[in-house]
């Protein structure tokens, strides 16, 4: 098996040294893994891709089941968040992310990378490795779970 195979953290970056996106295996160690060719009595084998096709079939039934899942805010661009969901890469546009005052502020968008954040599926296309999610969706679904039709409700205006 190639060292790169043994990439346990996919979202890691592979040139990183062991304990930062690769694994020391250790004798005994039993890991499920996908068989990538055949040389006579050499087999050729890989971790990461076999945790690769679980994550996405995890990630498929939970936006499936519109379920609210937990991504890790890795870091920031001037188009969104990137994430990490189920160790895949995952993208929160800004438009799909419902930000604080506090959080709206330079200092406080670089404060939020490494927390955790509540997010839904927006788009999930294994044949393009694209997976977009929406913390938007998550807070407005929380708020009309409390809605009931004919409540009065307070509000400051912010913007027309």
């Amino acid at each position: 098996m190639p060292s790169s195979e043994a990439w346990l953290l996919p979202n890691v970056s592979s040139s990183k040294p062991v304990g930062q996106g690769w694994e020391q295996l250790e004798p005994g160690e039993v890991y499920e893994a996908i068989v990538l060719g055949v040389n006579g009595a050499d087999v050729n084998i890989s971790i990461a891709r076999a945790q690769r096709v679980l994550a996405w079939e995890r990630a498929a039934q939970m936006a499936q089941l519109d379920a609210t899942v937990f991504a890790t805010v890795l870091r920031l661009s001037d188009a969104g968040a990137h994430v990490a969901i189920e160790n895949l890469p995952a993208f929160v546009p800004w438009s799909h992310w419902h930000l604080t005052r506090e959080e709206s502020t330079p200092a406080g968008r670089a404060a939020l990378v490494g927390s955790s954040l509540k997010v839904k599926f927006l788009e999930i296309d294994r044949q393009r490795d694209r997976l977009i999610v929406s913390h938007r969706r998550w807070v407005f679904q929380r708020r009309m779970q409390s809605m009931q039709l004919g409540q009065i409700v307070v509000g400051e205006v912010e913007r027309l």
